[in-house]
């Protein structure tokens, strides 16, 4: 075995991986009862007539709505067994499992922070958290005893540090630079008896564009310096305590402040232990298992690493501006990076029968559906091939589908995302990129913010004279 080997075997104390266990359970028994109080379940899952899908997992459909209640409820309750530490390596399987099938279900509802739980599911149940400060570990169901090997820290470490290099790289983009879209979302604020003055001072958005640039790069290699760890943590908590103020970034701030504690001491929590009883240090001794098995876990541990930090990197491989493709946003890590308001219009036309007209989307779509369709071509697409089957089950017979998309980037002014000449249904669009138009709008000086008025003169240059208004972000 070689020294690197070792010392991933090596047992620390496992004080600090039970605490991010603590909290990864209470955010996310938080998370799923806010979804069945506040009735989203309802609003995301039950309500749609339409889910698009992710590429490979169209076989992943939505449950009754009393069974995608049934599943919030079961976790929550798995989401406090993992918090206690009861049943653990099985409460937590079922969580990641249950998680990822509500993720797969739409790809609207796609967050950054929902993909960063699935990964962070999968990894706490591979991962022995309960080996203290746990049910399990009192009634004496734990083979490890207050110890934990390195690798599970630092498999943790590294998947909290991808999320923070990657957002980092993302903002070395001309857009952020510039303030855009920062500079459109901080005004959002400019009414507000706090924060108004702070939000149109151009000071604000330059600070936040290049401390968020320098934050995002530079804390993990702080955090993992000891003279600058609990400084760097500090920092950690309170970037993301202002986010939670200034931006509807939902549980994002508070997961990341509390898969973050995974960079401090393995023994930090024994240190604000109360009263002066005995505590049995962990063995440091190596784990004793069989080489093909330690070969095993470093192989899948190797694949995990590489997968993810070449995911994020594959953007590169398509032609044109990631924020305007959409091709290789998702799982990339791209944050507040692009604010997108757009105007569509799908137009059907068969053929044969020489009938056409414009598909009512207000009967097929929610509001939220709607908006992120209408700035993402490969949803646009998708869309239009669920509009050629209900039109086939009408009595259509030779459905051709072109919309009309305006969209604007960034305070942009609005330009035309895909080309109104295609047919969204033809199959060769899989292998073509050149009906998605490139983006030509240069940054203005100052956002392009018009009324809905002159967004309906603009959706005036649709080829059928057809008149719809914005769907925002």
């Amino acid at each position: 075995m070689t020294d690197f080997s070792k010392r991933l075997f090596q047992n620390v104390d496992g004080a600090s991986l039970a605490v991010v266990r603590i909290l990864f359970g209470v955010v996310m028994f938080a998370w799923s009862i806010s979804y069945l109080v506040l009735n989203k379940v309802h609003a995301y899952y039950v309500e749609p007539a339409f889910h698009f899908k992710y590429e490979g997992f169209a076989w992943v459909s939505v449950a009754p709505e009393w069974c995608m209640t049934a599943i919030f409820l079961l976790m929550s309750g798995l989401a406090i067994l993992i918090t206690i530490g009861w049943f653990y390596r099985i409460s937590a399987s079922g969580f990641a499992l249950l998680f990822l099938y509500v993720f797969l279900i739409d790809k609207t509802t796609y967050q950054n922070h929902y993909y960063f739980v699935c990964l962070m599911s999968v990894l706490m149940a591979l991962t022995p958290a309960n080996s203290t400060y746990s049910v399990d570990a009192f009634l004496g169901r734990t083979a490890l005893r207050h110890r934990a090997p390195q690798w599970s820290l630092w498999l943790l470490r590294f998947q909290v540090g991808v999320v923070y290099f990657f957002g980092g790289v993302a903002k070395i983009s001309p857009d952020w630079l510039r303030g855009f879209p920062m500079r459109e979302m901080l005004a959002q604020h400019r009414t507000d008896f706090l924060l108004g003055r702070f939000a149109q001072q151009e000071g604000a958005v330059q600070l936040i564009v290049w401390g968020g640039l320098f934050f995002d790069l530079l804390i993990v290699p702080c955090l993992l310096w000891k003279r600058t760890r609990k400084f760097a943590f500090c920092l950690v908590v309170i970037f993301h305590a202002t986010n939670s103020v200034l931006f509807p970034i939902g549980i994002f701030p508070w997961i990341m402040i509390a898969l973050t504690t995974i960079f401090l001491e393995p023994n930090w929590p024994r240190q604000f232990r109360v009263g002066k009883g005995i505590v049995e240090p962990p063995d440091i001794s190596v784990i004793r298992a069989a080489p093909w098995r330690r070969t095993a876990l470093l192989t899948l541990l190797a694949i995990w690493c590489v997968v993810q930090v070449t995911l994020p990197l594959r953007h590169w491989l398509y032609p044109g501006n990631v924020n305007w493709t959409e091709r290789g946003h998702y799982f990339a890590w791209h944050m507040m990076l692009r604010g997108k308001t757009s105007a569509i219009r799908f137009h059907i036309y068969d053929a044969v029968t020489g009938r056409h007209g414009v598909f009512p989307l207000q009967n097929e779509l929610n509001s939220y559906q709607l908006a992120r369709m209408s700035r993402d071509p490969q949803l646009i697409r998708a869309f239009s091939q669920q509009i050629e089957r209900k039109c086939r089950a009408h009595g259509f017979a030779d459905v051709e589908v072109r919309a009309f998309v305006l969209c604007s980037l960034n305070g942009r002014r609005p330009q035309l995302l895909i080309s109104p000449n295609v047919d969204l249904t033809s199959g060769d669009l899989d292998r073509r990129t050149d009906w998605i138009l490139p983006l030509a709008e240069p940054l203005p000086n100052k956002s392009w913010n018009q009324p809905i008025a002159t967004w309906e003169q603009l959706v005036m240059a649709d080829p059928l004279n057809q008149l719809m208004s914005p769907q925002s972000k």
